[in-house]
């Protein structure tokens, strides 16, 4: 019985890997107003995108009015999924269009002194374009709003939804 179950689990597992490795894959980055490492994966006619960033270069003014004006420097990191429909265009090029949600952290001295969550739930839309070379490679450009609805408050509303980047992945 033990055998049976075993054989059945590895002809599944050999199965499900065959299928996995059927999909293109893609892995790159997404550089704009956050620093990402991204994974693309096709789901029939759709993708499913995975991200993990950094926003190092934050600078904001606050008026304390103990000390005047003075500069706070913060950043975050934030893991981002964003599902795409696909579609197709002239000329090999495609365009998408999905929702996105992920999870936020803040650091630097900005939220010591202010009291601000350290965590956020950013959501929101991604609209893009890519190319994909006859060599494995893709070239994107997309636009990203995000709105963090719990926690984390980052940036400004200008920052947050002009999340303007281009993508650069190897097709495997």
């Amino acid at each position: 019985m033990y055998r049976k179950i075993t054989s059945l689990f590895l002809l599944a597992l050999v199965a499900a890997a065959g299928s996995v490795s059927a999909q293109p894959r893609a892995i790159g980055g997404r550089f704009g107003y956050n620093i990402e490492l991204t994974y693309q994966h096709s789901l029939r006619n759709n993708m499913l995108e995975v991200d993990l960033g950094v926003t190092p270069f934050i600078t904001h003014r606050i008026v304390n009015k103990a000390t005047g004006n003075e500069l706070y420097h913060y950043g975050r990191v934030q893991a981002v999924a964003a599902y795409d429909w696909l579609h197709g265009l002239n000329h090999g090029f495609n365009w998408y269009i999905g929702v996105a949600a992920g999870i936020s952290y803040g650091y630097g001295e900005y939220y010591d002194i202010m009291g601000y969550s350290r965590f956020g739930v950013p959501v929101g839309a991604q609209l893009g374009i890519e190319y994909p070379f006859k060599i494995p490679f893709n070239l994107s450009a997309d636009w990203r709003p995000m709105i963090n609805v719990f926690g984390l408050r980052q940036g400004n509303l200008y920052t947050n939804l002009l999340n303007i980047a281009i993508g650069v992945k190897y097709r495997f």
